[in-house]
């Protein structure tokens, strides 16, 4: 799947979390992360959070973005930065200005950044999650995830890494939503996705524990007992107009899902000037969630980790898997 469109409107950032089911392919166009290596390990039950106008800057830029987008985002793991944020003084238009910046992944541009382990003097990159540019000696820098003792230890990333914080879009509130394909061009014995998603809302688990959620499809079904929660149904001429590769594994023989996701963007994008559904729309939440139904998804531990989050105005995606070139994986994607 392509997510080019919409990488180009948000910057990334990388947290580490230990839930990763399938994999889908990320451009390295746009790729920027700042990172957390915080290991929280105690469980909170979720609850609902007071509510936070997103920031401006990515609703607008970004949702304009996600109408057009091909598909969806995802998330990576990092390394430990102090706080998040700092102040620093910054000389601009020849002013001394304070600001508070945070730090975000250089951009990745596709065959120019260096490989785990390589030398990275030139670009000042790294393509492989996790892994920076650390200086060894004058002149000579690698891709290491942390730097070895006895190097200079000077991160290479460069000033552009470093952008101002924007607290408009403060907050841990979530707008989560997934989707269900009944109609996937092939007979799957073992799908259970539906089975998942009824489970789920039963205990209040995964996108159920967030303060919105959404299930999308391809049809319309009801989701309880007396059919009052129901799915949100999509539809589209070029649903069914090509399929996935058989290379062997799975996905073999499906239909592509990129026509599907779109319209869901577009439904997604249409609630927050709705007279009805505008109250409750992305644009009232601080972080927006797409996880798969097959993925171990708990609210309360990723709000843990977005609390220690800090946001340009342009907004941010996260990447979620480490050690991966272009660590975008498509099971839990948060922007």
């Amino acid at each position: 799947i392509s997510c080019s469109g919409i990488l180009a409107c948000l910057r990334s950032v990388t947290l580490k979390f230990p839930m990763f089911i399938h994999k889908s392919t990320m451009p390295a166009n746009s790729q920027h992360t700042w990172d957390i290596n915080e290991e929280r390990d105690s469980e909170i039950a979720s609850s609902a959070t007071a509510m936070r106008p997103a920031s401006r800057g990515f609703k607008t830029a970004g949702m304009a973005c996600l109408a057009a987008a091909l598909v969806l985002l995802g998330f990576a793991a990092g390394r430990a930065t102090a706080g998040g944020s700092m102040m620093t003084s910054a000389l601009k238009r020849g002013d001394m200005q304070e600001k508070e910046l945070t730090k975000i992944r250089k951009p990745v541009a596709e065959g120019q950044c260096a490989a785990a382990n390589g030398m990275c003097s030139a670009s000042k990159c790294c393509k492989t999650t996790n892994y920076y540019c650390w200086q060894k000696t004058q002149g000579e820098a690698y891709c290491k995830e942390k730097c070895p003792a006895g190097w200079l230890c000077t991160e290479l990333e460069g000033e552009d890494t470093m952008v101002p914080v924007a607290h408009d879009s403060d907050g841990t509130s979530l707008f989560c939503f997934s989707t269900y394909v009944k109609n996937r061009g092939v007979d799957d014995a073992d799908d259970y996705s539906l089975d998942l998603l009824l489970t789920q809302l039963k205990v209040k688990t995964g996108i159920f524990a967030c303060d919105e959620w959404r299930v999308f499809s391809d049809v319309k079904i009801g989701l309880n007992n007396d059919g009052s929660l129901q799915t949100i149904q999509v539809s589209g001429d070029d649903f069914h107009g090509s399929r996935r590769k058989d290379v062997g594994g799975w996905g073999g023989g499906q239909w592509i899902n990129t026509p599907l996701y779109r319209q869901v963007w577009k439904k997604i994008a249409a609630e927050k000037d709705d007279p009805v559904m505008g109250a409750r729309s992305y644009f009232t939440k601080s972080w927006m969630v797409k996880a798969d139904p097959d993925v171990v998804f708990i609210a309360a531990r990723l709000q843990q980790k977005l609390a220690g989050v800090k946001t340009p105005k342009e907004g941010v995606y996260i990447e979620h898997c480490k050690e991966v070139n272009y660590g975008f994986f498509g099971s839990l994607e948060v922007m």
